[in-house]
């Protein structure tokens, strides 16, 4: 994710200017069939600066506004979902069903090949069962 300074206060100007344009947040949810209670706060402060910086910045002027907003609030989606999945992790800690560790059923290159065929079916159990809870 790129770095982005805090946004500033809006002026009154760029204000309107947001408010104006305001519906172009909930087409732009609609489009990509996005929940809007879940991804309205993902997108509405890329919005806003997207608002800012084409009121500031003539030479964004060359585009029309929905192409600047739309491209900043994909950026949003892109980055929150990319960051949803490095926050994906899995303690070695964790038990599993029979008792056994998550750790303890990594493959053993030591290990009978019917333990280790075992082990990656226990694996996928478990995994599956925690996507289904997330």
């Amino acid at each position: 994710m790129s770095y982005a300074p805090p946004l500033q206060p809006l002026t009154k100007e760029e204000s309107d200017f947001a408010a104006e344009n305001h519906d172009m947040v909930f087409r732009f949810l609609s489009k990509y069939r996005l929940d809007v209670s879940e991804y309205y706060d993902v997108v509405i402060l890329r919005y806003l600066r997207a608002c800012k910086n084409y009121c500031c910045e003539n030479k964004l002027r060359q585009w029309a506004f929905s192409t600047i907003a739309f491209r900043a609030m994909y950026s949003a989606v892109y980055d929150h979902r990319r960051s949803l999945l490095k926050k994906q992790s899995i303690s070695l800690d964790v038990p599993c069903e029979g008792g056994s560790l998550f750790g303890e059923l990594l493959p053993d290159p030591k290990a009978d090949v019917l333990q280790t065929v075992i082990n990656r079916e226990t694996i996928k159990e478990y995994l599956s069962e925690r996507k289904t809870k997330s």
